[in-house]
C-alpha cells in the first residue's frame, strides 16, 4: 500500500471567502495531519467524548508515557498531568477530527481561526456609458448593488471611483490610472490576514514537514519494514541509499544501512516531537519534549478512519 503524500502546491486551492490564507493553509493542513497522529491530542478526543473524571484522566495520561519510558517518578507523573492542561486546552480549539476530512474541518473550525473574514475585493464594472448617449437608468442600480452588496462582503475596502473615457491610447489611460492610484496614498499591508492563532515558526518551510508526516504514515502503514527501508522509500538521504535495494541486504551497504537507520530515526524522532508540540498549540515546532508511546497501529487506525481504509496491513 504505497503512501503518496501531496505537495503543497496541490493543496493551496482556496475559495473568494478564504483569498488571504494561501500563505498558511498548506501549513494548517499538515498540522491537522500531525494533531491526527499525536497521541496526546487522541487521547484529549476519548478524555472529552467519554466525560472521564480527573481521576480516570490521570491513570491513562501517566500509562501513555509509562508505556514509552517505563515507571515515572512522582515529579514526573506531577509534569505529564500538569501539561496534559495544554493538549485539553488545544483540543477545545481545534476540536474532534477523529472522522473529518482537512476541508471538512476547515469549513467547519479553520476558516475561522485562519481564513479572511471578507472576500478578496475585485476591479468591477458599474456602467458603460456610450458616446452621446446620457446617464442610463440601470448604472443607479449597479452602482447602488456595489456600494450595498459587493463592497459589503469585500470589508469595505477603500475604492476609487474613476470616469474612464474610451477611445484613447490604453497606455496613456493605464498610466492615469496608476497616477490616481498612487495620489490615493493607500498602503498595501504586508499580510492581508492575521491569524487568530499565528503559526510558531518565523520560517516555514513545507518540505521537511511533510517528510516527516510521511515516515510516521509509513511506520504505521508498514510497520515490518526497517527504518533503513523507510529511509530508501522516503528519500532521507539519497547520498547515503545510493545503489541500494529496499528488498535486498547485503554484506557491502552494513555501513550505509546503519547511517540510513540512525538518519531516520532522527526524523521520526522529529516528527513525533512536531506532533506533540502541535497538540500543545505550537506549531510548527521541533523544541524537545518528553514524548509519549506513540502506538502505530492507532495511528494507523486514526489516519485510516478519514482515509477509508480497511483493515490493518502487517506487511
Amino acid at each position: 500500500m504505497e503512501i503518496n503524500p501531496k505537495k503543497p502546491s496541490s493543496f493551496l486551492g482556496r475559495d473568494e471567502k478564504e483569498w488571504s490564507t494561501k500563505g498558511i493553509k498548506a501549513y494548517v493542513m499538515l498540522m491537522i495531519e500531525f494533531l491526527r497522529i499525536s497521541p496526546s491530542y487522541a487521547l484529549a478526543h476519548h478524555c472529552v467524548s467519554k466525560k472521564l473524571n480527573q481521576k480516570a484522566k490521570e491513570k491513562l495520561i501517566v500509562k501513555l508515557y509509562e508505556d514509552e519510558h517505563g515507571e515515572l517518578t512522582t515529579k514526573q507523573k506531577d509534569h505529564a498531568i500538569k501539561d496534559f492542561e495544554n493538549v485539553l486546552n488545544t483540543y477545545a480549539i481545534y476540536g474532534d477530527i477523529s472522522k473529518l476530512r482537512f476541508n471538512e474541518w476547515w469549513i467547519k473550525t479553520g476558516i475561522d481561526l485562519y481564513g479572511a473574514e471578507h472576500a478578496k475585493p475585485h476591479v468591477k464594472q458599474l456602467g458603460r456609458i456610450e458616446k452621446g448617449e446620457k446617464i442610463p437608468q440601470k448604472f443607479y442600480s449597479e452602482f447602488e448593488s456595489y456600494l450595498n452588496h459587493q463592497r459589503m462582503i469585500e470589508g469595505e475596502p477603500t475604492t476609487l471611483f474613476i470616469a474612464l473615457p474610451l477611445g484613447m491610447n490604453k497606455k496613456y489611460l493605464l498610466n492615469e490610472v496608476s497616477k490616481l492610484i498612487d495620489a490615493s496614498k493607500v498602503a498595501i499591508p504586508v499580510k492581508s490576514h492575521k491569524a487568530k492563532i499565528p503559526l510558531a515558526a518565523k520560517r516555514l518551510r513545507s518540505d521537511p514537514l511533510i517528510k516527516g508526516i510521511s515516515l510516521i504514515w509509513a511506520k504505521a502503514y508498514y510497520p515490518k519494514w526497517s527504518l533503513w527501508q523507510l529511509g530508501i522509500k522516503y528519500g532521507i538521504s539519497p547520498t547515503y541509499a545510493k545503489g541500494m535495494d529496499m528488498n535486498k541486504r547485503s554484506f557491502k551497504d552494513v555501513e550505509q544501512r546503519n547511517v540510513l537507520n540512525i538518519l531516520t530515526h532522527r526524523m521520526l524522532t522529529k516528527a513525533k516531537v512536531i506532533a506533540e508540540n502541535a497538540a500543545r498549540g505550537s506549531y510548527p515546532n521541533s523544541t524537545s519534549l518528553l514524548l509519549p508511546n506513540f502506538d502505530y497501529e492507532a495511528i494507523y487506525k486514526r489516519v485510516s478512519a478519514v482515509r477509508n481504509k480497511t483493515k490493518y496491513k502487517k506487511s
